[in-house]
């Protein structure tokens, strides 16, 4: 999928894990953004390294993870969305979108 139907499906795909009333779908992100934390943590001895996040839509895992694991890694958001890493870039421009 490309262009504008790509952009409509990953904005309501991440609106429907953000504001769905359902306890396990709505604690998605916040479980997810736990592990990767923790496996970062836990690998904290070496030095420095990149998290790639696949499909990054909105940033939202990569700048969670951020708060939580500050500069101690490099961050790399890639998505096919123009509109996502137009967002990203906004967000934060010093990272590496793809």
């Amino acid at each position: 999928m490309f262009g504008e139907a790509w952009d409509d499906m990953s904005s309501e795909c991440d609106a429907s894990v953000k504001n769905n009333p359902d306890h396990v779908i709505s604690t998605f992100i916040d479980q997810e953004i736990r592990i990767a934390s923790e496996i970062c943590k836990k690998s904290s001895n070496l030095k420095k390294f990149i998290i790639i996040d696949l499909g990054s839509g909105t940033g939202r895992v990569l700048f969670a993870l951020q708060r939580i694991l500050g500069n101690s890694v490099s961050y790399c958001g890639l998505d096919t969305s123009n509109s996502w890493l137009n967002y990203q870039i906004c967000e934060n421009p010093s990272w590496n979108w793809i």
